[in-house]
């Protein structure tokens, strides 16, 4: 599967992507399931829907090769470079 830098950048772990909608997540949520990601407590991203637990700010991002959650303020204290979906979405 052909990549390129930003969505190397996310997978090595320095970005966290915010998402603003639904729509956003499951896109980004189908994305992550191709490229054989899962969730950080070892669940398959489709088997869990977090929408509903989301923080107002969700930033999706990946820990020890595993995707996670947080707010964005938690991601700039984390150290991670935080670009919105509509941002990346143009990359992939």
């Amino acid at each position: 599967m052909k990549t390129n830098k930003t969505w190397k950048e996310f997978i090595k772990g320095k970005l966290a992507v915010q998402i603003e909608t639904y729509e956003q997540y499951t896109a980004f949520i189908e994305k992550c399931d191709r490229y054989g990601l899962v969730w950080i407590n070892g669940q398959p991203l489709e088997s869990c829907d977090i929408w509903s637990k989301r923080e107002p700010d969700m930033c999706l991002m990946i820990q020890s090769k595993k995707l996670c959650q947080g707010s964005r303020k938690d991601c700039m204290r984390w150290k991670y470079s935080v670009i919105k979906f509509n941002d990346l979405i143009k990359f992939i």
